[in-house]
């Protein structure tokens, strides 16, 4: 067993492990990059998003972040491991439509496909990963103490004169009027 000092090392190590189960599932893996960041979809304090799959990386490879405030057992993330890396080997558009659902399920991952929840057969498969990967180096993140942004400035566009502007989405229910003074109602947000 190694010991591993970064989690990108024990990330990057694991997916490799993980290929041949892919390629039994019938997909057929392909390079990744995998670290440890905030999902563009879960801030501190709001949302549900584990892991994160992005393919718009400007060499092509697909990027995946694991959330900092995950550790998920003895296992570590395998299970959103698993998950992104099933979106990162099928096609872009894929989504956790069928195609997708069918390829976690025969990974061994249960629950609905949107869902990060190993079945037994997913432990029973990851059990000679898991050591041979040993512990995930990391320490969960505690983010509790990072305040949510509360108030988001929306851009608004005056139809008739063309200034742009910002406002709180509470300004939005009531008359929003351009600041030089046009027409009730010419407004847009852009």
């Amino acid at each position: 067993m190694i010991v591993y000092t970064t989690r990108e090392e024990w990330l990057t190590t694991a997916t490799e492990l993980m290929a041949p189960l892919f390629e039994s599932a019938g997909v057929e893996p392909k390079p990744v990059r995998v670290s440890v960041g905030f999902p563009a979809n879960k801030r501190a304090g709001g949302g549900k998003t584990i892991g994160e799959c992005h393919y718009m990386a400007s060499d092509g490879v697909p990027q995946i972040f694991i959330h900092p405030e995950l550790v998920d057992g003895p296992r570590g993330p395998l299970p959103t491991l698993a998950h992104e890396l099933a979106h990162a080997y099928l096609p872009v558009g894929v989504g956790h439509k069928k195609l997708f659902a069918d390829t976690v399920k025969k990974l061994g991952l249960v629950d609905k496909p949107t869902a990060t929840k190993a079945g037994p057969d997913f432990d029973t498969d990851m059990q000679a990963i898991a050591e041979l990967l040993g512990d995930y180096p990391h320490a969960s993140l505690d983010v509790s103490s990072i305040k949510k942004q509360k108030a988001r400035m929306l851009k608004c566009e005056c139809l008739e004169c063309g200034m742009v502007f910002r406002t709180a989405n509470k300004w939005l229910d009531t008359v929003v009027r351009c600041p030089a003074e046009c027409e009730e109602g010419s407004m847009q947000i852009v």
